[in-house]
């Protein structure tokens, strides 16, 4: 029983369902917009972090928040704290020659890679695409935006590269 909307982060879709899971109490889960690398991330266990998770999920980049029906002290609801990602956002292949700097920054970055960018894109915690260049500039100003967690990704052809940002 899905619960709730859907998150994105740019490559994987986070959300909960209502039952299911090791005590079918529900989970937390996230899969690729085709369908593709399902996971389940937290199995919810009652008076600890509740169960049945209801409406939806946000993000500040690190955390999935949200409040379940059941749980807590009275059992009664509770609202829980994930850290989905334990260093920010999961870095593909980080190593391969991409960097962004400063970072964190005012909102005017510059990359350095090794690769031939045939493209960049930045999206904000919520998922929601904030920057596309298609013909990309080793200097990206996203200084109109509001201070917080963004995700860069860029593409050189064949691969996805993705890195964490800050404005602050």
């Amino acid at each position: 029983y899905p619960e709730g909307s859907l998150i994105s982060d740019g490559t994987f879709l986070y959300g909960m369902t209502a039952y299911g899971g090791i005590n079918d109490m529900g989970v937390i889960f996230k899969i690729k917009s085709d369908g593709t690398g399902y996971s389940r991330l937290l199995n919810f266990a009652g008076a600890a972090n509740g169960r049945q998770p209801w409406g939806s999920l946000i993000s500040d980049g690190t955390f999935l928040y949200g409040m379940t029906f059941y749980g807590g002290t009275y059992d009664v609801g509770t609202v829980f704290k994930y850290q989905y990602y334990v260093n920010g956002i999961a870095e593909n292949n980080a190593g391969a020659g991409f960097n962004v700097y400063p970072n964190p920054g005012s909102g005017k970055f510059l990359i350095s890679s090794n690769r031939d960018i045939s493209s960049i894109e930045i999206y904000n915690s919520m998922g929601k695409k904030v920057f596309q260049s298609k013909n990309p500039h080793k200097e990206i100003d996203i200084s109109n935006q509001t201070k917080g967690i963004y995700f860069i990704k860029i593409y050189d052809g064949q691969t996805v590269l993705a890195k964490k940002i800050v404005i602050q």
